[in-house]
């Protein structure tokens, strides 16, 4: 049997609400197996956003909060996780595109330097000049 890449189980959020906290995610659990593709998929306000949100922990707070549950990224439970232990993982070992075009680039900066920024960030380079090679590459 292959282990999980990605285990959740039982994932709860909640929204507070003008009248009281509302559940927008309830006990929702799945596997994600190495080499292998998971979709969620649903209408309007189902909760997808919430959940990819939830697992980057990048809810908004003190708005939402993960009520109940866990998931564990290669065996290691990231909803327990310190901040500075998930930037470190956040764009290496798990990452998200947000639905919203405009406000995913910073209309401000060049594409390139925004790539450059975030390839920095993750420490996949050594140093900017390697950083503005591997953007030059990956728009090409």
């Amino acid at each position: 049997m292959t282990s999980s890449l990605l285990s959740v189980k039982d994932l709860t959020v909640q929204v507070a609400t003008l009248t009281g906290p509302k559940v927008v995610v309830e006990r929702l659990s799945f596997d994600l197996l190495p080499g292998r593709t998971l979709c969620l998929a649903g209408e309007s306000g189902s909760g997808k956003s919430m959940t990819a949100l939830s697992l980057m922990q990048l809810l908004p707070k003190p708005m939402a909060r993960i009520a109940g549950g866990s998931a564990t990224l290669d065996g290691e439970d990231i909803l327990a996780l310190p901040e500075a232990r998930m930037r470190r993982i956040r764009g290496r070992k798990i990452g998200m595109i947000f639905q919203e075009p405009m406000t995913s680039l910073n209309p401000v900066m060049t594409v390139g330097n925004q790539l450059i920024g975030a390839i920095t960030a993750h420490g996949n380079t050594s140093g900017r000049r390697a950083a503005r090679a591997r953007a030059a590459e990956l728009l090409d």
